[in-house]
């Protein structure tokens, strides 16, 4: 997994639950994405990641990032799980992207699926505007993520300039991570020019 660090983010397609309704999503181009993966649906650790980002996802949109949860359940089952969060959550609805990656190809080909499971492991992969991987996480099945730590890191990518990084909010809050070397003798890390992020059609 962590060879992709610094390269461009494998390609997907995929079928989506988006707010109780089946849409077509793709790996294209215009913002920045945080795309996690989870194990299953219809799990505690699962449900509560899911609700935290969910109800957090106006803070992601503030900073020009897209947010895709990805598991190995089927669209029918995201739709049922979703339906089920809503009642049991008093929410209004899951306004995130649930993607079916039933047969595991995406988190194959971004190196977490576990074959003994037949599951993706817990994962998150920060993307840039340019496709490439900033940032990526694995924790335990049982260990959720903080959704502030994540968007810390997306305050301190989006910093980034010719001259290093600023100080950010994220950095007075204790998250003191450059995008580039320290080194005063090494250029700044450059990204590839292609420019893709991910969309809903």
């Amino acid at each position: 997994m962590s060879h992709l660090i610094g390269k461009l983010a494998p390609f997907f397609k995929a079928t989506a639950v988006v707010r109780q309704e089946f849409k077509d999503v793709s790996l294209d181009q215009g913002h920045f994405i945080l795309l996690f993966f989870y194990p299953m649906d219809f799990t505690s650790v699962c449900a509560s990641e899911i609700v935290a980002v969910s109800e957090h996802l106006e803070d992601f949109e503030k900073r020009d990032c897209k947010v895709f949860a990805v598991s190995c359940d089927s669209h029918f089952t995201h739709l049922a799980w979703t339906k089920k969060l809503v009642e049991e959550n008093g929410l209004v609805d899951v306004n995130l992207p649930l993607l079916a990656d039933k047969s595991g190809k995406i988190a194959r080909d971004y190196g977490v699926y576990n074959d003994e499971q037949g599951v993706s492991s817990r994962a998150f992969f920060l993307i840039d505007k340019q496709q490439i991987v900033r940032d990526l996480s694995i924790n335990d099945r049982p260990v959720g993520r903080s959704v502030e730590e994540l968007l810390c890191l997306i305050d301190t990518l989006r910093s980034e300039n010719r001259n290093g990084v600023d100080e950010t909010e994220s950095e007075k809050r204790g998250l003191k991570r450059p995008l580039v070397s320290e080194d005063k003798d090494s250029a700044p890390v450059k990204a590839s020019k292609t420019s893709e992020a991910a969309t809903i059609s």
